[in-house]
């Protein structure tokens, strides 16, 4: 596959969210606002895959402890992510939010879905950490979050 089926999905999608020829610029690269979010997609053709990544914002230093169990729990078999993964950046503490798929087999609808999903986490992500930031006390997402793998916690 390549940069063109990837343009074709991006220029598919802009025409559903009413951007017309929306595509990736010579290197795979484009960034969205969103919902007052930066929404970067990037093509890598080493993996012949798509890049979708959100800086969420930073995680205070006084909460970079709790923060960062809440966030690795999220991430244990994607329980409160959505399928994307949390990361925290060294030095500066910026969370993002990050995920990857083949390009190969995506269609206009599994990648509208795709990128739509992603957003909602994202959205409910930056809620998240305006909470720990704040000091409340966040519970962890429950193993029946993510549909099928309740059967993978202990």
């Amino acid at each position: 596959m390549s940069l063109d089926l990837a343009n074709h999905l991006m220029t598919s999608f802009g025409l559903t969210i009413g951007i017309k020829g929306l595509c990736m610029d010579d290197q795979g690269y484009c960034c969205l606002q969103i919902d007052a979010l930066d929404v970067h997609l990037q093509y890598d053709p080493a993996q012949d895959s798509l890049i979708l990544f959100v800086r969420l914002g930073p995680l205070d230093e006084e909460s970079l402890a709790e923060g960062c169990v809440w966030m690795m729990k999220s991430n244990l078999f994607w329980a409160g992510t959505n399928g994307a993964t949390l990361a925290l950046q060294p030095d500066s503490n910026q969370v993002f939010l990050q995920t990857r798929t083949s390009v190969r087999d995506m269609d206009t609808a599994r990648f509208e879905r795709w990128m739509s999903d992603f957003v909602g986490s994202a959205d409910r992500w930056v809620a998240n950490l305006a909470q720990i930031n704040a000091g409340a006390t966040v519970a962890a997402p429950q193993p029946g979050a993510m549909p099928g793998a309740g059967a993978l916690f202990v």
